[in-house]
């Protein structure tokens, strides 16, 4: 069967034809970059899971990254010092040690492609707590932070001659919110035992994190659309061009299930983070979100919403 949908493997194709012909899969996270204005996102892509991953480990001291650069025959070698100064300069900021990397030209490329993986020994299998029904599904900060940055610097003038009133527009400062370092250490601080499910959210948004959370779990979804948090920019730039905000690249944000979610909001906004419950688990295997009297259901992640933007 070939491969014709671009953006993210499906995933009963990675199960299917990478993992089963693997002996072992190492504990690393790996994102690519298809250009330099995209290495911001790939490296907090990276970085999230594997923030996310390590949440219950008491101290990592080293993190690690490796990179790989592969630039076309031809590419401006000013552009490659302005790539590897990007990921140190976010490797420095995020206290992430630069273990290695390759560089190479090839005629298949016509821009420079930059695989990021970041790396550390030690990973949490599984939270301690088992789901129970009626568990609360809680997500940190907004929907489609990462989308809104990274639509806006693609089409900003498309946008800004649409929205002639820019006046409290934060698009650019929307770059700043892709970590949730914050956020997990938030939840960290009160963490007891009584989680069951915890995802970063990236491609496919806040559809595809609902949709792993009810893989994961086993279980059934319930979801109030109009709980989910999402800014009004993002609301504009989406009716704009056209694309779901629920679906679209989410970076910035986690979603955790729990049964005491109280505690984790009040820690969550104590370190100035939004959080809300949006949902439920259920005993049953129906991922539904609800919006006013209709329900709708959620389908798996197929491809980056965004893309063709």
């Amino acid at each position: 069967m070939n491969i014709n949908s671009p953006g993210k493997v499906k995933e009963s194709i990675i199960k299917r034809s990478v993992l089963k012909n693997m002996d072992s899969v190492n504990n690393s996270f790996t994102k690519v970059a298809e250009c330099y204005e995209d290495i911001e996102y790939a490296f907090y892509a990276a970085y999230n899971d594997y923030i996310v991953a390590h949440f219950i480990d008491d101290e990592i001291k080293n993190v690690y990254m490796s990179e790989s650069i592969v630039i076309p025959v031809g590419y401006d070698e000013t552009l490659l010092k302005s790539i590897t100064k990007k990921i140190n300069s976010l490797a420095k900021e995020n206290n992430v040690y630069i273990s290695g990397g390759h560089t190479l030209v090839s005629e298949k490329v016509e821009d420079a492609l930059i695989s990021i993986t970041i790396f550390a020994e030690g990973i949490n299998e599984n939270l301690a707590n088992e789901k129970n029904n009626n568990q609360s599904i809680v997500m940190t900060a907004y929907c489609g932070i990462e989308g809104s940055a990274y639509l806006y610097e693609n089409h900003k003038k498309e946008i800004c001659d649409r929205i002639r009133n820019m006046a409290g527009a934060n698009y650019e400062g929307f770059k700043n919110w892709l970590s949730i370092k914050d956020h997990v250490k938030a939840i960290k601080d009160v963490y007891d035992k009584d989680m069951s499910f915890m995802c970063a959210l990236g491609c496919g948004g806040i559809y595809d994190g609902l949709y792993k959370c009810s893989e994961y779990l086993k279980c059934g979804i319930d979801v109030d659309l109009k709980k989910i948090p999402i800014r009004q920019e993002t609301v504009e730039i989406c009716n704009i061009l056209d694309v779901n905000p629920y679906m679209m690249r989410s970076q910035g944000s986690v979603i955790f299930v729990t049964d005491n979610p109280k505690k984790y909001i009040d820690s969550l906004e104590n370190a100035g983070i939004v959080a809300t419950i949006i949902g439920k688990v259920t005993d049953n295997n129906d991922k539904i979100v609800r919006i006013d009297d209709e329900v709708k259901y959620i389908e798996p992640y197929k491809k980056d919403v965004i893309r063709n933007n």
